[in-house]
């Protein structure tokens, strides 16, 4: 296909995954909420599951055709934009970070340097089920930390049960489809362009899969919810790094090309170290370090397109 075309497509499959994901986790949390399940439960996997579905699907169908650079390159890409978008909303409005934000945001780092640990020589899949029990350990922390959680007795919530299950199923094609228009034109951009599948992956297609993160936390920040901004980017990148590599390498162990091995990881690890510093600085994230993540990012995308 022509670049033009490729280009088109791109965007297409970008906006269906997203629209497609939003609608499968609004009907998802209905049928949760129909049927009593708690709002903690409810929070820590559909509304987890909705901010990094496009890095999950994308990643995913990315490992099932074999295009490993962009399985792991849109989790990489999209863990720095994250910390980027963290910074425009600093420079929106300083961010007030407590000790909760600081322990999320050691965890943060913590699965960063396992991730970057694993990643010298590729993710097998054993480094998946580590990656994996990682994650689940972190949401029953998660869980322990928030308490039981309240039950959600939402009997007379209005339910369609066909209706629902329509969107469910329309939602979940919705998300296969935007991932394979997505990973199919970013890999043929890469080819005609003789770009590594890792540094498209990385760059555009992790962009427009931090489209979710970017409304949400910008939103928060102009409404004084700095909380929700912070918690939003962090949650997600210890999702990602986490769960969505885990579940990718388990279905084919991911190659690490130059820019990820010497470049992109590293930056990733970087990214999350600054952020980490500055969060426990003043316990604040001040508008000028908000200024220093977006600049940081900004030369991170400098040094892909001009080194690989």
């Amino acid at each position: 296909m022509s670049v033009v075309v490729s280009f088109v497509l791109l965007f297409v499959g970008l906006f269906v995954l997203i629209l497609a994901a939003d609608a499968f986790v609004a009907s998802s949390t209905v049928v949760a909420r129909r049927f009593n399940i708690s709002e903690m439960v409810i929070g820590l996997t559909l509304v987890a599951f909705g901010t990094s579905a496009p890095e999950l699907a994308t990643s995913l169908y990315a490992a099932a055709v074999g295009s490993s650079g962009i399985a792991i390159g849109t989790v990489v890409g999209s863990n720095i934009t994250n910390v980027a978008i963290l910074g425009i909303c600093a420079a929106i409005i300083p961010l007030a970070t407590d000790e909760g934000v600081v322990k999320d945001g050691l965890v943060m780092l913590s699965i960063s340097t396992l991730l970057t640990a694993l990643s010298l020589q590729g993710i097998s899949r054993l480094d998946g089920c580590a990656l994996l029990a990682v994650f689940l350990l972190y949401m029953a922390t998660l869980r322990r930390r928030g308490g039981g959680g309240v039950v959600a007795r939402d009997k007379d919530i209005e339910f369609n049960c066909v209706m629902v299950c329509l969107k469910l199923c329309l939602g979940g094609f919705g998300i296969f489809l935007g991932a394979k228009l997505l990973v199919d034109s970013a890999v043929s951009i890469a080819v005609s362009f003789n770009i590594l599948e890792s540094v498209i992956g990385s760059t555009l297609v992790a962009f427009g899969t931090s489209a979710p993160e970017l409304a949400v936390s910008v939103n928060a920040a102009v409404k004084r919810h700095g909380g929700i901004s912070i918690g939003n980017i962090l949650g997600s990148n210890t999702f990602n790094a986490a769960l969505v590599v885990g579940l990718s390498s388990l279905i084919r162990p991911l190659g690490v090309d130059t820019a990820l091995f010497f470049w992109n990881i590293p930056m990733m690890l970087f990214t999350a170290v600054l952020l980490l510093i500055f969060i426990r600085t003043k316990h604040e994230l001040s508008r000028l370090e908000g200024i220093a993540l977006v600049a940081t990012y900004a030369i991170f995308i400098c040094i892909n397109y001009v080194l690989f």
